[in-house]
């Protein structure tokens, strides 16, 4: 085993994450291509040849590219459970080793302690984006995909995720498994619906797309990392100072939904089985309440 690559030895941790841990099938799906991206990362190396400096060279690299904390924890999290594999099942003496060298290895103070505050993305923001994404040689496929997150509220890796038997067009619908396996149905606006359809026109024309909705350059499914890399460029070309991410566009919509559909709703629209977690997107307007307040008791509340 110490003489197989990185790539080499994913199929059995596949089969291993399958029939051996209670993870979803999703989780499965990720910790197999955060490995595959590790490997990568590293030029697929022979495990024999991969050392504990190897590990921390890789983890300031992720350090490096600006990698917010639960992203790198994630990474971390896939590896981890890569080397339990190799030392508690396979009982490789190099998986013993590399994940000694795992546990030692901490994220800079700043790093734990930086986190981007959520701001509202206003209509116009919103726009400028979807502008901006129709543009180049990707914004056949950009335009809708930004379109769909911005109506839906979804996460990134639920878009992903995305296949084309999920999507009802006719009655703008589409089935979404969310964490833990959940299943909802999301809606989008009859101009998201046009976006799709031109889309789906252009995707036909690619060869061998796949079955996901929206799909690499290269075709297949697009990988979530991706998108934060999109929103950058979206951005960057509609000349936005403020850092953008996937979560922010759908931290917006679940706080409009809180604020225009009650707390229960926006739960069903996001995914969440708890509203505790929803009501984390309420963010209180004092002059919001004021009017809120006159307007339950029928006081007129315009200017003399």
């Amino acid at each position: 085993m110490a003489n197989e690559t990185i790539s080499e030895l994913l199929p059995a941790f596949e089969r291993y994450l399958r029939s051996s841990t209670n993870l979803a099938p999703r989780s499965q799906k990720i910790y197999v291509s955060e490995m595959r991206l590790f490997g990568e990362s590293l030029g697929d190396p022979y495990l024999s040849d991969l050392t504990p400096q190897a590990l921390v060279d890789w983890h300031t690299e992720c350090v490096d590219q600006g990698l917010r904390y639960s992203t790198l924890a994630g990474k971390k999290q896939s590896l981890r459970q890569f080397l339990v594999w190799l030392d508690e099942v396979q009982e490789e003496p190099q998986g013993t080793r590399l994940l000694r060298a795992l546990r030692r290895i901490k994220p800079p103070l700043e790093s734990r302690q930086t986190v981007r505050q959520p701001f509202a993305l206003s209509d116009a923001l919103v726009h400028k984006m979807l502008t901006a994404a129709k543009r180049g040689q990707t914004g056949g496929r950009d335009g809708p995909m930004l379109h769909f997150l911005w109506d839906t509220g979804i996460r990134r890796q639920e878009l992903v995720d995305l296949r084309l038997e999920d999507l009802d067009l006719e009655n703008r619908r589409a089935r979404v498994i969310g964490k833990g396996s959940k299943e909802r149905t999301v809606r989008f606006t009859q101009a998201c619906k046009q976006d799709l359809e031109a889309w789906l026109k252009l995707r036909a024309l690619r060869r061998d797309p796949g079955d996901t909705l929206f799909i690499s350059l290269r075709g297949g499914a697009l990988h979530p990392d991706s998108l934060n890399l999109l929103f950058k460029k979206w951005a960057k070309k509609a000349r936005i100072r403020e850092e953008v991410w996937p979560h922010l566009m759908r931290h917006t919509r679940i706080t409009a939904a809180v604020n225009s559909m009650g707390l229960h709703n926006a739960a069903r629209l996001a995914g969440h089985s708890n509203v505790n977690t929803t009501q984390g997107y309420f963010h209180e307007d004092p002059e919001d309440m004021d009017r809120a307040y006159d307007k339950m008791m029928g006081e007129d509340t315009t200017e003399p």
